[in-house]
C-alpha cells in the first residue's frame, strides 16, 4: 500500500497509523496532530476513523468498505456525517467482490483528489 501510495503521491509524506505503534497509541497529543495535519486519510470502516474529527476542514477522508449499507450512505451514514459537519471530503470505496489491490485503490484516490480539485477551479 505505501508503494502505490508513494507512487501516486510522490509529494505527499506517507504515515501509517496503527495500534501496533505502541508510542503512537499513548500518546493522544500526537494522535490528533497526525490527523490534523493529515491532508488524505485511508482506512477501512471502524472505530479508527472516528479520529477523522480531528482533521481540518477540506481534507479527504476514504473509507474503505466490503459491504455497502446505510453505514457508509451519504448523509446517513456514520463517518459521511461526521465529515459533512467537519467539512472534509468523504469518499466510500467500495470493495464488494474485488480482490484488493493497492495500486487500483491508490489511482482511483488520486482521481478523486484531482476531482475535488478541479470543482474547487470552477
Amino acid at each position: 500500500m505505501i508503494i502505490a501510495l508513494e507512487k501516486n503521491f510522490p509529494y505527499h509524506q506517507i504515515d501509517i497509523f496503527s495500534d501496533l505503534n505502541s508510542t503512537l497509541m499513548l500518546s493522544l497529543p500526537t494522535q490528533i496532530a497526525m490527523f490534523h495535519n493529515a491532508d488524505i486519510v485511508i482506512g477501512m470502516h471502524g472505530a479508527g476513523l472516528t479520529n477523522s474529527m480531528y482533521m481540518s476542514p477540506g481534507s479527504v477522508v476514504i473509507e474503505v468498505v466490503r459491504e455497502f449499507d446505510s453505514r457508509h450512505a451519504p448523509i446517513i451514514g456514520i463517518f459521511p456525517r461526521l465529515s459533512a459537519m467537519i467539512g472534509l471530503h468523504h469518499y466510500t470505496y467500495f470493495l464488494a467482490e474485488k480482490v484488493f489491490d493497492s495500486f487500483i485503490l491508490a489511482k482511483d484516490i488520486l482521481a478523486y483528489v484531482n476531482e475535488l480539485k478541479n470543482e474547487a477551479k470552477e
